[in-house]
């Protein structure tokens, strides 16, 4: 009988599951595995001689974080939240302990704690890297109500574009939650909308258009790698060309999730944080590996260095998953019981 049930709520959910969006944050998530990894390689002596590690670096960096933002936006306003109290609450516990703990965790194995200063610091005050997503998208909710009139959503989505035009003219050291705040809002806001004008025939049939998708992304790959070879860097065009790529994601995945019936998307979505949160101590046990055989970097060992990145942190969190207070650090929110 329990497992009848069992069955019944995984085909609930799956019926209710944006399967698009699965594969969207899966997408983004190995982007940001390997645009890390990748990094760190290009900061050793050999790694400056790969002209293809900097190429996809550069051109992940243009849209893989505003994926995030996006699925965020278009998650949050899909949702009905019937209390909102309720709602930031178990968004506190779903963000902040994973954030807390291995931003802590990172910081400490990769730097010399003098004070508790330092630890509140990196929690409160500028955050670490990969784990400040966690941090803004907290303060995104907080300060983004959920809007029910498209018009509203456009207003706000201009509002936003006119704040990340501001943001250059504020030193992100003096506020790096302002600062990053105006850099990302424009892509949490564009996920909204895109769920707001999802109503709209007209819309859908451009958001379902494959080839449009395509050229989108054919356009982006163009613009970016001329960008590259000319060493331009202007965040307006940036910006443009973020917009171009992230709706030819989406469009291609829509299509993807549409046209096959792909029935485990719940498992990319469930390996998605472990890779998100992990995936950076696996690159540097890499490449201390690598460096304590005194291995030179070449093509094939950073490409099993990436997959090591990517399917590591995979492996690790299948073991560990049986083990609920392992499992808690990447999924809180399945263990605390919250009052209505």
């Amino acid at each position: 009988m329990k497992k009848i049930i069992r069955l019944l709520r995984r085909m609930r959910m799956y019926k209710n599951r944006e399967v698009w969006i699965d594969l969207t944050k899966g997408f983004a998530c190995i982007l940001v595995a390997l645009g890390h990894f990748f990094s760190s390689i290009m900061a050793t002596e050999e790694g400056n001689g790969f002209v293809f590690l900097n190429w996809f670096v550069k051109t992940v960096y243009y849209f893989h974080v505003p994926l995030f933002f996006v699925c965020s936006g278009y998650l949050y306003q899909r949702i009905n939240i019937k209390n909102r109290v309720l709602f930031l609450e178990k968004k506190l516990v779903e963000l902040g302990i994973p954030f807390c703990f291995f931003s802590v965790a990172k910081f400490i194995l990769k730097n010399h704690v003098e004070n508790i200063n330092d630890i509140i610091n990196i929690i409160f005050v500028n955050p670490v890297p990969p784990y400040w997503y966690l941090y803004i998208l907290f303060f995104l909710f907080l300060i983004i109500p959920q809007i029910n009139k498209t018009i509203i959503s456009l207003i706000l989505l201009l509002i936003s574009v006119v704040l990340r035009f501001l943001e250059p003219c504020i030193e992100y050291k003096v506020c790096y939650l302002i600062s990053r705040s105006m850099i990302c809002l424009i892509w949490f806001v564009l996920g909204m909308v895109i769920y707001q004008l999802g109503k709209s025939p007209k819309f859908c049939k451009f958001i379902d258009n494959l080839y449009c998708g395509i050229a989108m992304c054919i356009l982006f790959m163009v613009s970016s790698t001329i960008e590259f070879l000319y060493d331009i860097n202007n965040w307006v065009t940036n910006t443009i060309l973020t917009f171009i790529i992230i709706f030819g994601v989406i469009i291609i995945f829509r299509n993807i999730s549409s046209r096959f019936k792909l029935t485990n998307t719940q498992v990319i979505a469930e390996y998605s944080m472990p890779i998100y949160l992990i995936h950076t101590f696996f690159g540097v046990f890499f490449k201390d590996i690598i460096n304590m055989l005194n291995l030179n970097f070449n093509f094939i060992i950073i490409m099993i260095g990436a997959l090591f990145t990517v399917l590591g942190p995979c492996l690790l969190y299948s073991i560990v998953k049986k083990i609920w207070i392992f499992d808690f650090l990447f999924y809180p929110a399945k263990y605390i019981q919250f009052k209505k």
